[in-house]
């Protein structure tokens, strides 16, 4: 229906997506496991307290200033080589 380019461009877009997947998959192998890594841990646990904010502002419960946790999502990680430095 759609003709022969269609079918064509099938092809690139299955390079394309494979070659992105393969790429991520190698990335995943370098990287260390976040299930496992606490500065990774504490950057996800102040994503979860900004989105907490998040909701309860949109409730209108009371008014929390988010953009005032931003500087904890590069301190976290900093937090934590402190923490493993000093012992």
């Amino acid at each position: 229906v759609f003709g022969i380019g269609v079918g064509f461009s099938i092809l690139v877009i299955l390079g394309y997506q494979g070659g992105v997947s393969l790429a991520a998959g190698l990335l995943a192998q370098a990287l260390p496991d976040p299930a496992n890594d606490p500065r990774i841990l504490l950057v996800t646990g102040v994503g979860g307290v900004m989105i907490l904010g998040l909701g309860i502002n949109l409730l209108g419960l009371t008014r929390i200033r988010v953009a005032s946790f931003l500087p904890g999502l590069a301190l976290a990680p900093l937090v934590s080589l402190l923490a493993a430095w000093t012992g």
